[in-house]
């Protein structure tokens, strides 16, 4: 169920600017306050059990603006009319009433857009035409919600010229440094060589199964929760990184930063739009990225280059990201 908090209409900071050359005449002009407010709302379907993935994405936003000097707080299906809302999740929202609620009920809000699009609609749909119900919630449901947002943040370059095909201009984005997103205590001994978290696609898989028969403990896992999760990045000594397919080869960035984040060593397949990263972790093309693996794990300073790679990263704070997308706000 969708929640909606209705108040009155945002404070407003009214200025008296005096024009010297029109005879000292006051002329009242009205500004936003300076400092925002926002509402990071994560939508959670009742009953679905992946909606905590999305969990890291909204902290990076959630402490990203604060740390800009922002007023942020945050919800699971809770929108805020006081508040500019960021909508993280909204690709899940399966029908056109909770949308007309949200677009009617005077509320303000930004969607990340974080979906791959291809031929104007979502991936999913337009690898299943044949599914009526998924084309049926994107025309009905995820195309309004974009349509009636105040804007659209971006983080895969490839979709804003299929954004704008269907009228929708956006603003891209990417990852940076979140200091309270250090939240892992790397252990000092570490008994898994290699971890992989994610869906796991025929490639991904495939990859990974070239590690495994060469010996290694590479450890795989989908939806723990973090709690559990992060032991297992805690544990490992090399953390991979693995484009979702040929096909769909985009720099996987969300987990790359995560992982960077809290100082952890990653060897990644070389992807798509990765020239912004590919200075604070190690990749290589598909036919020598289980080499460059191997090489990783038997390096004699490895860890010399986590930290430095570390550091690296550390110098790209999210707050740099975000203040463009603010731009106009």
């Amino acid at each position: 169920m969708i929640i909606f908090r209705q108040v009155n209409a945002p404070e407003f900071v009214c200025v008296r600017l005096r024009f010297i050359d029109q005879a000292l005449i006051e002329f009242p002009i009205v500004l936003p306050l300076l400092l925002m407010k926002f509402n990071v709302v994560v939508l959670e379907p009742r009953g679905y059990r992946f909606a905590h993935l999305l969990y890291d994405g909204a902290k990076y936003f959630y402490h990203g603006l604060e740390n800009l000097g922002h007023q942020c707080h945050i919800h699971k299906n809770w929108f805020d009319s006081s508040c500019l809302n960021l909508v993280i999740g909204g690709h899940m929202v399966e029908d056109s009433q909770t949308v007309a609620k949200i677009r009617n009920g005077g509320i303000k809000y930004i969607v990340l857009q974080s979906e791959i699009f291809k031929s104007g609609t979502l991936k999913a749909v337009a690898a299943h035409r044949d599914n009526a119900l998924l084309k049926k919630r994107f025309e009905e449901a995820y195309l309004p919600l974009l349509q009636g947002a105040s804007a659209i943040w971006e983080g895969v370059s490839d979709n804003l010229p299929e954004l704008e095909s269907l009228g929708l201009p956006a603003k891209f984005y990417v990852g940076g440094y979140v200091p309270e997103l250090e939240e892992v205590s790397l252990k000092n001994e570490r008994d898994i060589d290699f971890l992989f978290y994610g869906s796991r696609t025929p490639h991904r898989n495939n990859m990974l199964t070239q590690l495994e028969n060469l010996g290694f403990n590479v450890k795989y896992d989908f939806d723990s929760p973090a709690l559990f999760r992060n032991d297992l990045i805690a544990r490992s000594k090399v953390n991979l990184s693995i484009a979702q397919s040929e096909e769909f080869s985009h720099l996987p960035w969300g987990r790359i930063t995560y992982l960077l984040n809290n100082r952890c060593l990653v060897v990644g397949e070389a992807c798509r739009e990765q020239e912004w990263l590919e200075d604070c972790f190690l990749h290589a093309p598909t036919d020598e990225w289980v080499a460059l693996c191997h090489q990783t794990l038997t390096r004699s300073n490895r860890e010399e280059m986590r930290e430095e790679n570390y550091e690296r990263f550390r110098r790209m704070p999210m707050t740099d990201q975000l203040k463009p997308l603010l731009e106009g706000m």
